[in-house]
């Protein structure tokens, strides 16, 4: 679910007196409850328009909200606004954990944890990100705990970082997150701009603040450059390069310094995350990870319910139980439910969920727990 505070610029709140923006991200907040309960549609765009939808965009109905299939480039064509999001079904480990925990402490609120933990920050910097959003690949591990994050921003350059194009800047980014006094930048116009990710390139926005400071590019102007490499359109890409060059030039750079800049942002934009998209990201990352850091045994058994049908996810985070000291107590018909749940006296330990059985259906197990709570 969007958190409304989080999505919105502190200036652009503190300017928002017609309360625009804030309708704006409750609507969406609205929209995205709804498509949690879709199991069967996965949504990842909002097109937003005061006018009926134009009869070339393909609709259909879910659950009584209309809905279009699109190809992700024709909404813009057609003068629609598209916004972005991402949904989790209300079964989906994320909000098993969450709802499990509110359950046994009712004061428990997410939204009210610190991010400058770092016993969470450990899980990543020790590779124990299994059932972590987004960060459970060899690859990602590796990269985690070769960086030893320490904050959130770090989490952020990873999951922007760890993706063709971008995925060249690891190596950089990590060299320099650890020896800063080796960092360089081909002008110290650069400085302010790419300081925060140790001198390397990382987001979208970093792109656009270049041309805007050392080109004089209206922000209209640099978001349409951004989208041109982003969408690789070369023509418009060259077009641009002479402006861009002749901007740097009333700054003091270089021709020579400013193709090998310009070079670096094509080569870099056909890839790149915009840091609000990693930032929302990697706050769902960090929150899972704290969750698996504090309540070890509920997010567990949250994550083998939410791949109950993937035998083979079952047995990976079956033994990611058994290598943090989790005991999966075999299946009982006195004890155990559908669900892995935790062990009710104390230790250490998940119950082993009856649906995870082959050839064991609901029928069955309702009866079997029906019988059980009768005698």
């Amino acid at each position: 679910e969007v958190c409304r505070q989080p999505m919105i610029p502190p200036g652009i709140i503190e300017t928002d007196k017609d309360g625009n923006v804030h309708q704006f991200c409750d609507r969406c907040n609205q929209l995205m409850k709804t498509c949690a309960t879709c199991p069967k549609v996965q949504y990842c765009a909002f097109d937003m328009d005061p006018n009926p939808m134009p009869k070339v965009v393909m609709q259909t109905v879910q659950q009584g909200n209309m809905t279009m299939q699109s190809q992700i480039k024709n909404p813009e064509r057609i003068k629609l606004f598209c916004h972005s999001c991402e949904c989790w079904n209300e079964d989906s480990g994320c909000f098993r954990e969450y709802n499990i925990e509110k359950k046994k402490k009712p004061d428990f609120d997410i939204e009210n944890i610190s991010y400058e933990d770092q016993n969470v920050y450990s899980l990543f910097t020790n590779g124990l990100t299994d059932g972590v959003f987004q960060c459970e690949s060899s690859g990602m591990k590796s990269v985690f705990m070769r960086l030893k994050p320490t904050n959130l921003e770090d989490i952020i350059a990873v999951i922007s970082l760890y993706r063709p194009g971008p995925m060249d800047s690891i190596d950089s980014y990590i060299r320099n997150r650890h020896n800063p006094e080796n960092i360089r930048y081909k002008t110290p116009m650069l400085q302010n701009i790419l300081d925060v990710t140790y001198g390397c390139m990382v987001y979208q926005e970093q792109v656009m603040q270049i041309f805007r400071s050392l080109a004089g590019y209206s922000l209209g102007r640099a978001d349409i450059v951004r989208r041109a490499m982003s969408k690789k359109k070369h023509k418009v890409m060259e077009e641009e390069r002479a402006f861009f060059c002749d901007g740097c030039a009333k700054n003091g750079i270089s021709n020579q310094i400013a193709n090998e800049i310009f070079d670096d942002m094509s080569s870099f934009a056909s890839y790149a995350f915009n840091k609000s998209h990693a930032a929302a990201y990697a706050v769902v990352a960090y929150r899972t990870a704290y969750l698996k850091c504090y309540y070890p045994c509920e997010f567990m058994a949250a994550l083998l319910t939410s791949v109950l049908d993937n035998s083979d996810k079952v047995a990976n985070y079956i033994d990611d139980c058994k290598k943090n000291g989790i005991d999966i107590l075999p299946p009982n018909v006195n004890y155990t439910y559908k669900n892995f749940t935790v062990e009710p006296n104390g230790k250490k330990a998940i119950m082993f969920g009856l649906l995870a059985i082959k050839n064991l259906g609901h029928d069955f197990i309702d009866t079997i727990i029906s019988e059980r709570e009768r005698n």
